[in-house]
């Protein structure tokens, strides 16, 4: 029996070019379809990602506090008028004192923090550049996509004085809440006001302010936060939530200046024509690059996600530990 023959393989019916294009068109439909869909399904994994790094954070400051006493402490990195006699000025986040809890001991075993980072020392010492240079997974929010390549990872103006000690400083996306304090003391103008600012514990000048209302501030290890100073309640209060460092330059892990971020600035409120100033005061709020709102940390250790249209007297109260309010949280 003979195979077919060379003319019915020749005769066999055809694309014609247009039926080529009519698929290609509805293929480059169909992609356009799902794409949407698809993205919106990374999206959401990386939301879930970027909470779930946020919830750890949170359960390894109480883990901390469980076996401290008090939560996790900054120390400045330079002495505020006054001079309390107990100043330490290594510039230590309180970011550091965690990275046991999140799989990192390694990390603070091999840091050298002492001497003063005003004096290129601390937390600016030579042995610790590799260490406070380095993303650390749990810090970072994949939908703020900091690859390699992004110029918000790592960077040399996150220090104040830059042109004495440029140390490469790895950027982060959550922030301890401090209050809604204002920014900065003093004549500095802030858009949104809020309670006296606070964040110099040993300042005279700051109205006899002995604590921040919130829970991490620059000087807090001369007033360590405890577990008991929640009035409020734990399930009630925020002490963490999500920054992004495109819009602060201060926003480093290592360094307690850059390790906290205010409540008196509405949730996502950027002033893009300060970028790039470390005096962008309006700029120190709390950011995320989810569309409608950030991801928060309460003391009690769950996470939620707060609308950024959230009533401001709301907000500020939940970020406060001892003030009394009676609002709900959302």
């Amino acid at each position: 029996m003979s195979g077919p023959s060379f003319w019915s393989e020749r005769n066999r019916p055809a694309f014609t070019l247009v039926e080529l294009l009519v698929v290609i068109a509805i293929i480059r439909i169909l992609i356009a379809l799902l794409l949407p869909a698809v993205q919106a399904a990374r999206e959401a994994a990386r939301r879930m990602q970027c909470g779930n790094n946020l919830k750890q954070i949170a359960l390894a400051a109480l883990t901390y506090e469980s076996q401290s006493g008090v939560f996790p402490v900054n120390f400045p990195q330079d002495r505020c008028p006054g001079d309390h006699p107990n100043m330490a000025t290594n510039g230590a986040s309180w970011m550091i004192g965690i990275l046991p809890f999140l799989e990192h001991g390694n990390l603070v075993e091999m840091m050298d923090l002492s001497g003063t980072a005003a004096s290129g020392h601390g937390i600016l010492n030579a042995q610790n550049q590799s260490v406070v240079g380095k993303l650390v997974p749990a810090y970072l929010c994949p939908s703020d996509l900091l690859g390699p390549d992004s110029p918000d990872v790592v960077r040399t103006d996150a220090w104040r004085y830059p042109s004495q000690h440029s140390v490469p400083l790895a950027t982060m996306n959550y922030a301890g809440v401090i209050g809604p304090h204002v920014p900065l003391g003093g004549s500095t103008p802030c858009t949104f006001g809020g309670l006296p600012y606070c964040n110099n514990l040993c300042d005279p000048g700051s109205a006899g302010i002995l604590e921040c209302t919130g829970t991490f501030w620059r000087h807090s290890y001369l007033q360590p936060v405890t577990l008991n100073s929640f009035e409020d309640g734990t399930s009630n209060t925020i002490i963490g939530g999500e920054i992004v460092p495109e819009y602060d330059h201060f926003r480093v892990w290592a360094l307690s200046n850059g390790s906290i971020a205010f409540t008196s600035i509405p949730i996502n409120y950027v002033d893009r024509d300060a970028i790039g100033d470390w005096l962008a005061l309006d700029n120190t709020g709390f950011h995320s690059r989810h569309p409608g709102g950030a991801f928060f940390a309460w003391a009690d250790g769950h996470v939620s996600f707060l609308d950024d249209a959230i009533d401001m007297a709301v907000y500020h109260g939940v970020s406060t530990r001892f003030g009394g309010e009676t609002v709900s949280p959302p």
